[in-house]
């Protein structure tokens, strides 16, 4: 499966380098607040905790600035290219799908 996501926000220089989310800092996506070193999205003074994978595949999304991002190039940068099943990718999107209840963001799957 050749599928790409894409959501908003940083440069496609970024895009091959882990994600070593204590260097990363807090940012914003439409009102919701994303905090990398402490796991957390708050929307609506509701805060959510995310699994650290999954907080590392927020922060490969959120660098592409609304480009697709490949399966290759995510698995390099939040699992540094360990081989990874489309199961593990796929419940990361769903687990953050689900976390992100923000009606501004949308992650959209490619085929």
């Amino acid at each position: 499966m050749n599928d790409a996501f894409a959501m908003n926000d940083r440069s496609a220089a970024d895009r091959a380098r882990e994600i070593v989310l204590s260097r990363e800092p807090p940012f914003r996506l439409a009102a919701t607040a994303v905090r990398p070193a402490s796991l957390e999205v708050e929307f609506q003074s509701e805060t959510v905790s995310l699994e650290p994978r999954v907080m590392q595949v927020l922060v490969a999304l959120h660098g592409m600035r609304g480009e697709p991002v490949s399966r290759d190039i995510l698995i390099q940068c939040c699992w540094a290219g360990r081989v990874v099943t489309d199961g593990a990718l796929n419940r990361s999107i769903a687990q953050l799908r689900k976390a992100l209840r923000d009606p501004g963001i949308q992650i959209e799957t490619i085929p």
